[in-house]
């Protein structure tokens, strides 16, 4: 995962590495991880909110250095081949986090409104 923080980003600039992230990566799932991240960049819903990418999942969070982003609140986003799930932890270490899936063409205004009312 990537660190804010230590390689110096700004919430916009966590967006624009996570959009770079995807569209290097092949396969349907991950080119409509590229779309729906592309339209959440842009979205007023997640200002100031960071993006951390891992190989496949993304990490929304409030928080800019590791291990808050992690260990605090945090949307979590999980692409399989048909939809993605989208995970609210109220902690890193929430045992039960608060979980939905959307379809694809549906998970950028759903996320952004998850980020909204949750983050």
């Amino acid at each position: 995962m990537i660190d804010p923080v230590r390689t110096n980003q700004t919430w916009e600039s966590t967006w624009c590495s996570a959009i770079e992230h995807y569209a290097k990566l092949n396969g349907d799932t991950m080119s409509r991880m590229h779309r729906i991240v592309s339209e959440l960049a842009e979205s007023p819903k997640v200002t100031g909110l960071f993006a951390i990418t891992s190989m496949v999942d993304l990490v929304i969070s409030p928080y800019s250095t590791y291990p808050d982003w992690f260990d605090g609140r945090h949307l979590t986003l999980k692409p399989s081949s048909h939809n993605i799930a989208i995970l609210f932890y109220r902690s890193g270490t929430d045992p039960s986090p608060q979980t939905c899936n959307a379809s694809f063409d549906d998970a950028a205004d759903l996320i952004a409104s998850k980020c909204w009312e949750l983050l």
